[in-house]
């Protein structure tokens, strides 16, 4: 950890890789013919609109001269991370497996260092590289099974896996990104702002979605419970502490935390749908877990010599 930095901003920027795993499992149990991919995106959305708007239309209406003044990132940040980040994992979901895009996604920390080198000209420090490798390095044991070789040779097979490319770019755009937030927005409108751009552009997928392809989401209570699900715990719960940790501690640190997901996956797995704990479970999380640790690690050996 950063001394400067308080202990429970990491417990905040855990939350976002825990509903990304809970998003995962929900998003490819309920993606079918009854909820498509554009209705399950733009209705997730629109739940978590609404479930804001009165906590921040007071504040988002006092400061709208400002959102129009700084449309331009706003729009970045809404179109790569509420819009298309969401709509490419769900088409992914529908050609490949969750464990490509697992593995595909976990690139955007890398991503997210070269738009620093290049855009703000950033130099990355060796112990966030290495923590970047170690911490994939995890990902790649935990979603491949421990079978490298096999695991490897089944990716970018499809459509489905350059589909989670590309959502992994759109990602780290959006990580990146919102350390540019405007000053002269306070948080809750900056959230709510990002929100309803990346709902208005959905809108009109979602209408051609349903005239065009007739595909009408069926209202029953497992559908509707995982929307609302997704609208509070995905959309608000989890973009709002990821937004948070990015500002506190920035985006580097907060994206090497992203690779804590996969743990997340492997315990919901074992403990909810009874899978077996395998060992390169075990391997793979104390693999990811000294990623994700490794600055606090080499700080106190260095103490510890002095």
């Amino acid at each position: 950890m950063q001394p400067n930095i308080k202990w429970w901003y990491y417990i905040i920027a855990l939350i976002p890789p825990f509903m990304g795993s809970v998003s995962y499992v929900l998003s490819k149990y309920v993606i079918n013919d009854e909820v498509s991919p554009i209705s399950l995106l733009f209705y997730r959305w629109l739940v978590a609109l609404i479930i804001l708007t009165p906590f921040a239309i007071k504040h988002f209406l006092a400061e709208i001269s400002n959102v129009w003044i700084n449309i331009r990132i706003l729009s970045i940040i809404a179109i790569s991370g509420v819009t298309f980040f969401n709509l490419f994992v769900y088409y992914a979901l529908q050609y490949t497996s969750s464990t490509n895009i697992s593995i595909i996604v976990s690139v955007f920390p890398v991503l997210v260092l070269v738009f620093g080198i290049i855009i703000s000209k950033e130099k990355p420090k060796k112990l966030q590289i290495y923590s970047i490798i170690f911490s994939f390095v995890g990902v790649v044991i935990i979603v491949i099974h421990g079978r490298v070789l096999y695991g490897l040779s089944e990716l970018f097979n499809n459509i489905g896996d350059f589909i989670a490319l590309a959502a992994a770019i759109c990602w780290a755009i959006y990580v990146f990104a919102v350390k540019f937030k405007p000053n002269n927005l306070t948080f809750l409108s900056f959230i709510y702002a990002t929100f309803a751009i990346g709902t208005m552009l959905i809108f009109p997928l979602y209408l051609i979605d349903v005239f065009y392809f007739k595909n009408i989401l069926v209202l029953n209570l497992q559908n509707m419970s995982v929307i609302f699900c997704l609208g509070f715990c995905v959309s608000i719960i989890g973009m709002l502490s990821l937004n948070l940790s990015i500002l506190k501690i920035g985006a580097n640190l907060s994206a090497i935390l992203f690779y804590s997901a996969p743990l997340f996956t492997a315990i919901m797995a074992v403990m909810i749908l009874g899978e077996q704990f395998e060992f390169f479970h075990l391997i793979g999380i104390i693999t990811i877990l000294t990623g994700i640790n490794l600055p606090l690690i080499t700080r106190f050996f260095n103490n510890k010599n002095r």
